[in-house]
């Protein structure tokens, strides 16, 4: 049996992406919505992350359905060291605003070393991990999966893993950090986390049968279910 794909723009399973003939090579249309299945395929990859950091479903789909998924792998693992290295430095800030309130030095010194740095990268990435487990049962609670049920876990790993690609405005806070305030980092911290909930939302809406209101309404209770075990975690 060839391989399943889906049409970008409304799902529709489709068995090809283009037909090949002696002199050139049509895209393929779909026969539900009469759409070409994936224009991306004639693009550069990094055409389709932009649009993704775009939040854009039909390059969601693409990616998910569609794409192989060697290269988002890398660029997950880019993306997380560059998230734990702006949590490591966020928690470094906080422990030295204290300490200078209580007058002594309070943080364990592996903190201040590499340690500190993987401890955080653990941490992010097992908040990835609980996040796509609470989705995973949510969404088979309200039967959110859509039509091809049997691949849905696959789609919502590749799903969490676009949803990080939002991070990547963590950057510019990084270099700049030192020519900002408190207040204007705390409010950038507040910014790229609402994208990332949005960017998750989209994502999850582009591989269930859910529209954007409803998926953000199970993305937002899933990442409030994540933060409570995370504290729990912490606290025991």
């Amino acid at each position: 049996m060839s391989q399943q794909y889906a049409c970008i723009n409304c799902k529709n399973p489709v068995h090809h992406l283009y037909q090949k003939y002696p002199n050139l090579t049509k895209l393929a249309k779909c026969d539900k919505c009469h759409e070409i299945v994936d224009k991306y395929i004639e693009f550069h990859h990094l055409i389709a992350l932009v649009d993704v950091i775009l939040l854009s479903n039909k390059a969601y789909r693409h990616i998910i359905y569609n794409a192989e998924f060697k290269m988002h792998w890398k660029l997950y693992l880019i993306l997380l060291l560059l998230e734990s290295f702006a949590l490591w430095r966020q928690k470094l800030e906080k422990f030295a605003t204290k300490s200078l309130q209580v007058g002594e030095l309070n943080v364990p010194e592996d903190f201040f070393q590499e340690k500190g740095f993987y401890m955080c990268c653990l941490e992010n990435l097992i908040d990835s991990v609980v996040l796509f487990i609470i989705l995973a049962g949510l969404s088979k609670i309200i039967r959110a999966s859509s039509k091809r049920k049997s691949n849905f876990l696959s789609y919502l790993i590749k799903a969490v893993i676009l949803g990080n690609f939002s991070k990547i405005f963590l950057l510019p806070i990084l270099v700049w950090r030192d020519n900002t305030t408190e207040l204007d980092s705390n409010f950038h911290y507040f910014v790229v986390k609402f994208y990332y909930v949005f960017s998750c939302s989209n994502v999850y809406s582009s591989i269930t049968n859910l529209n954007l209101y409803k998926s953000s309404a199970v993305v937002v209770l899933a990442f409030f279910i994540k933060k409570y075990f995370m504290v729990l975690f912490n606290f025991l």
